[in-house]
């Protein structure tokens, strides 16, 4: 157990650099990754789950090491559910926590050696995916509120804001109104039988 907990201190020094990504400092990069929320809109019904891919591009020849993300989204309509880290090879874990009403924070660390990290990673790929369940009707729209990325040594890279999604959320059908339709279905149903016969 001490080699683990050595191991994961020396990666921490090592990526010294992810200290000034949470705190969000700028950086000068001609090469600046993409960042996607996809689908761009969804519709669920209440009480249902919609998920949120955050897709990065660009990311070779750096690599992608560690990043720092904030969703914001609309509390009354979408509720944080779970979310999931695809960042390649070992990584620190990811960490969500909803900081404050509507606020999501995601971030995650590899403990990859650059090069290794460079050969596990493809130019595209979904960075994460956020699971939120449906609690409330009306239109949620979900941005990115913060956004920091560094690459496979720790440098911290460039990347825009990304354009929002939104996620609609419709009310249950009623149960009346779910047999009226399945009724009527039966009705039209029985017509088309009664001609196909004639």
């Amino acid at each position: 157990m001490p080699l683990i907990r050595t191991m994961k201190l020396a990666r921490l020094v090592r990526w010294g650099g992810l200290a000034a990504l949470l705190g969000g400092l700028a950086v000068a990069d001609a090469n600046a990754l993409t960042v996607t929320l996809a689908p761009a809109t969804q519709s669920v019904v209440q009480d249902q789950t919609a998920q949120l891919d955050i897709v990065v591009g660009d990311v070779l020849p750096a690599g992608l090491g560690a990043y720092s993300i904030t969703l914001a989204f609309d509390p009354s309509i979408l509720d944080f559910a779970s979310a999931v880290s695809h960042l390649p090879g070992v990584t620190w874990g990811l960490s969500a926590k909803v900081s404050a009403p509507g606020q999501l924070e995601l971030s995650d660390l590899s403990f990859e050696e650059p090069a290794d990290l460079v050969n596990l990673e493809s130019a595209s790929f979904t960075l994460a995916t956020v699971s939120y369940k449906a609690i409330g009707v009306g239109t949620s729209a979900i941005s990115v509120t913060k956004l920091d990325l560094a690459d496979a040594a720790g440098s911290l890279l460039a990347a825009g804001l990304p354009a929002g999604a939104a996620v609609t959320v419709s009310a249950v059908p009623e149960p009346a109104t779910l047999l009226s339709l399945l009724g009527g279905l039966a009705v039209v149903g029985a017509a088309v039988r009664r001609r196909s016969a004639e």
